[in-house]
């Protein structure tokens, strides 16, 4: 006969990430009896492969400015992140010994830029909290019962006041997001906003610049049309590669892009196709004799790209500016203001950095992370709608709201009437 345990537990954490980490140290700081579960054999393996095991922390910048790389979340996002806000995070690694780097672009690593230092200073916390962690648990099961909740690992059965679910999102599933949490909040009546990578490269239809790969641009503007219609602009450094196109500008609204949807480079930037023509018209014109590759390497642009939007306009190595037709003119000014991108395949769940959609924020408290369908149930990081661009703003998210929700769940054990310990 199988015997089941039962313990209780003022919190239970379900997901040992970055979130889930900070939510158990936060609630354990105040007294409470924390539990972590851990589907994975260790704790923060996506977070140790975070910004190439460097661990881009977060980023310095104004507030206002900072809440705009969560695209239409914004605001949700602000309501935690003004709580604990970046500042807040880097003063609390470097009161535990972490020496920061701020970088000229505001990116923030740890000056070792090694991932496991922060880990390690997030597990050294919970040991001296008496935080108990169960690796290799995966929760079978999430319900909810008069007193609380109950969760269900195999033949172990847990219970517990509240309940802090922090399981990230579904990409990178070799790490162990598997997009477990939507399914527990379902259960529970929560609507999923269908889940979609986020942050991620895509491959180009018909790409003819493969020599390219490795050459990146700066402050290059794309134009986004979907439908035969023009659905946004975007600005940033942008990346080739061996299949298509990747860097910022291309990561960060990934989450916009459909197969089959068209970009437009600029590679004048910023400089816009009029001007650009009627100026390349005049010098064209004006240097007659000189190669046409002579006049163009004057471009701030590298010479690589110069060679291959030469190519594609049909102007070859040696051709003089006198000789150029008005259809190479086109095909040219073409090329350098409107290079044409078709999105033929976007990044998968294994190569996506995160994820977009998740557990819909209409029905989470912004300013406690509280589920507004089931009280006592809080929701970190990923496992919500919510993702933000690069450059440690998903970071960010994942530890101000872990904080926000560990402090929320002890509030509202006060306000129910039970005391931590």
């Amino acid at each position: 006969m199988i015997t089941t345990t039962v313990t209780h537990w003022d919190v239970i954490v379900i997901g040992a990430g970055p979130g889930g980490l900070m939510a158990a140290i936060t609630a354990a700081a105040q007294g409470c009896r924390v539990l972590v579960l851990e589907k994975n054999d260790q704790p923060g393996r996506k977070l140790l492969a975070t910004g190439g095991g460097q661990c881009n922390l977060t980023h310095q910048m104004p507030m206002k400015s900072f809440l705009v790389h969560y695209h239409e979340k914004a605001a949700y996002a602000g309501k935690c992140i003004r709580q604990f806000s970046p500042e807040s995070l880097m003063q609390w690694f470097s009161q535990r010994g972490v020496r920061l780097e701020v970088l000229e672009n505001g990116k923030v690593f740890p000056a070792s830029r090694r991932a496991t230092e922060i880990l390690e200073v997030l597990l050294k916390e919970m040991k001296e909290l008496k935080v108990v962690m169960n690796c290799r648990s995966p929760v079978k099961k999430l319900e909810t019962f008069k007193e609380g909740f109950q969760v269900t690992c195999g033949e172990e059965v847990n219970k517990a006041n509240t309940v802090i679910l922090s399981t990230g999102g579904f990409t990178y599933p070799s790490l162990g997001t598997a997009g477990d949490g939507y399914r527990l909040a379902a259960d529970l009546g929560h609507r999923i906003v269908t889940p979609r990578p986020a942050l991620t490269g895509l491959t180009v239809k018909h790409w003819k610049l493969e020599d390219l790969s490795g050459v990146s641009l700066q402050e290059i503007t794309i134009s986004h049309w979907s439908g035969g219609r023009k659905a946004g602009t975007y600005t940033g450094d942008l990346l080739f590669t061996h299949q298509g196109v990747s860097g910022p500008v291309i990561l960060n609204y990934s989450r916009y892009f459909k197969l089959g949807d068209l970009l437009t480079v600029n590679l004048a930037t910023p400089e816009k196709e009029e001007a650009f023509s009627s100026r390349m018209l005049r010098e064209l014109q004006s240097v007659g004799k000189k190669k046409v590759k002579t006049l163009l390497y004057k471009e701030p642009v590298p010479r690589r790209v110069i060679d291959s939007v030469m190519r594609m306009a049909g102007i070859n190595d040696d051709q003089v500016c006198a000789s150029v037709t008005k259809d190479q003119r086109k095909m040219l000014v073409k090329w350098m203001t409107r290079m044409p991108l078709e999105v033929e395949v976007l990044g998968d769940v294994e190569t996506a950095m995160v994820t977009t959609g998740g557990v819909s924020t209409d029905e989470i408290r912004s300013s406690t992370m509280e589920s507004l369908i089931v009280p006592g149930l809080f929701l970190v990081g990923e496992v919500q709608d919510v993702d933000g661009m690069t450059g440690g703003f998903n970071l960010q998210f994942a530890f101000s709201s872990g904080y926000v929700a560990g402090r929320s769940a002890v509030s509202r054990q006060k306000e129910g009437g039970s005391k931590c310990r």
